[in-house]
């Protein structure tokens, strides 16, 4: 309410709406065969009212938007380990003040989603190529093997070698080296 004031306009085909048209319909008529069938049915519709609170607070487009930047950001360097600071130097604001907008917007924090991303792209480098662990995590700007593994391990709930024998890797078998 402080955010939104008392009235919520809800368009007509949200399916919040729809939801609370049944709710009320079997209220009415008396359909529900006993207490467990209601609270069921208020379950689901603080379900999805919750569902259009969440939407109407982070709008999918300013989520997606964020996430796009940051990553074009930790991509475009993966030799420095992008850090916190340097992506709110970037959107002009402190670390700490960076840090509640990026979490508010999208549900993580900053760091968090800088390890997910180096380690995403990292997993891509494995399959990729040949490489030993120490140049792929020098390459996506992990600080040595061990750190990278355990960030890696985070996010790939295994560890790098694991990785690349559970997907078929082979040495000398990366697509940019068949055709040579």
């Amino acid at each position: 309410m402080r955010e939104n004031g008392a009235i919520i306009w809800i368009p007509p085909d949200h399916p919040l709406i729809a939801n609370i048209g049944r709710l009320l319909e079997r209220y009415i008529r008396k359909e529900f065969r006993d207490i467990y069938e209601v609270e069921l049915a208020l379950f689901e519709f603080v379900l999805e009212y919750e569902r259009f609170a969440h939407e109407t607070a982070y709008p999918s487009d300013a989520r997606e938007k964020l996430l796009a930047e940051a990553r074009a950001r930790i991509i475009a360097k993966p030799r420095q380990a992008i850090n916190v600071e340097t992506l709110a130097a970037y959107y002009g604001l402190t670390r700490s003040h960076f840090s509640h907008f990026f979490k508010t917007h999208t549900g993580m924090t900053p760091a968090h989603y800088i390890a997910e991303v180096r380690a995403k792209e990292a997993a891509q480098m494995l399959l990729e190529s040949d490489l030993p662990l120490k140049d792929v995590a020098a390459a996506w700007g992990f600080a040595d093997v061990p750190h990278f593994c355990k960030v890696f391990r985070r996010f790939q709930y295994m560890s790098p070698g694991g990785y690349r024998q559970a997907l078929g890797w082979r040495p000398g078998a990366h697509p940019d080296r068949r055709s040579q």
